[in-house]
Order: C-alpha cells, then structure tokens, then sequence
C-alpha cells in the first residue's frame, strides 16, 4: 500500500464515519471504502475536473464542506481527492496521537 493509498483509506473512513444516514443506506457494506470514496468524489465533482469547488463539496461531500478551509491550504478554491485525502489522514494521526 503506498502512501497515497494509505492516505486515501483515512480519508474514506473518516468521511464514512461523518457521513449522513442517507449516504450509509446508499453504500453496500462489502463495498470498499477506497471505491465509496471515490464516487462520491465523481458524484460531487458535476464539471467532472478532478476538483470540487466549495459549492460542490456543499452538495455532494457536506463533510469536506465542513472542513473545506482547513483542506484547501493553497486558497485556490477548490480541492483534489490527494488534499483531502491528506487532510484526513493528518486528523487521523493527530486523534492517534492524543489517546
């Protein structure tokens, strides 16, 4: 598993654990949380560049709407699958490490 891969296996637990209900019933538990994540990622891009913009996120994402300042560290108004994964997983070791 890569870094990346890693990194986006964080972010796909941490945004199915803050998902809503009506997201958990849409997913099938077999299903893997890298694959989730990534339609919910297409699902949430609707001009399909491979970035969601905050209006986006709000749509689509709500919980990367929630953080969506925190994770687009670069003011570009917009965020990739790699800055969000990233963002959750430094959440991720930032909770591992306070317990």
């Amino acid at each position: 598993m890569t870094a990346r891969d890693f990194a986006l296996a964080c972010c796909s637990i941490a945004l199915l654990h803050c998902a809503s209900p009506a997201d958990a019933q849409q997913e099938s538990p077999g299903e893997p949380a890298r694959q989730r994540f990534d339609a919910r990622f297409a699902n949430a891009d609707t001009d399909h560049d491979g970035r969601l913009t905050r209006e986006e996120a709000k749509a689509g994402m709500p919980n990367v709407y929630k953080h969506f300042d925190a994770i687009d560290t670069a003011r570009q108004g917009s965020v990739t699958k790699d800055e969000i994964a990233a963002y959750f997983a430094r959440k991720a070791k930032e909770r591992r490490n306070t317990h």
